[in-house]
C-alpha cells in the first residue's frame, strides 16, 4: 500500500496521520501482540524491506498490546526530536 501522507501543525513539530487501524476479530485463549512493519521505497526499483535499515525494523505497539478483538486505533507518526509511531484509542 502507498501513502501519501500530509503534516499536521503540532506544539512539537507535527504528526502524519496515518489513518484509523481496526483489529480483526481474535478468537481463542492466545494473546497477540501489535507491531508496525514498515517497507520504504527509495527509487522506482529499490525498496528498504524489514530489517534491512534501522527504518524498517519492526515496532511493537505497546499501548495496543495484547491486542484486544475488534479494537479501533488511530495510527500517527509524531514529528520532533524523538520521532516515534502512536496508537490512539478511537
Amino acid at each position: 500500500m502507498d501513502l501519501w501522507l500530509e503534516k499536521h501543525n503540532h506544539s512539537v513539530g507535527g504528526y502524519l496521520d496515518f489513518g484509523q487501524i481496526s483489529l480483526p476479530y481474535i478468537s481463542g485463549n492466545i494473546q497477540y501482540d501489535v507491531a508496525i512493519l514498515t517497507e520504504i521505497t527509495l527509487f522506482k526499483g529499490h525498496k528498504l524491506k524489514e530489517y534491512e535499515s534501522d527504518l524498517t525494523l519492526p515496532t511493537k505497539m505497546h499501548e495496543a498490546s495484547p491486542a484486544v478483538s475488534q479494537t479501533n486505533y488511530q495510527l500517527i507518526y509524531q514529528l520532533g526530536n524523538y520521532p516515534k509511531f502512536e496508537l490512539n484509542l478511537k
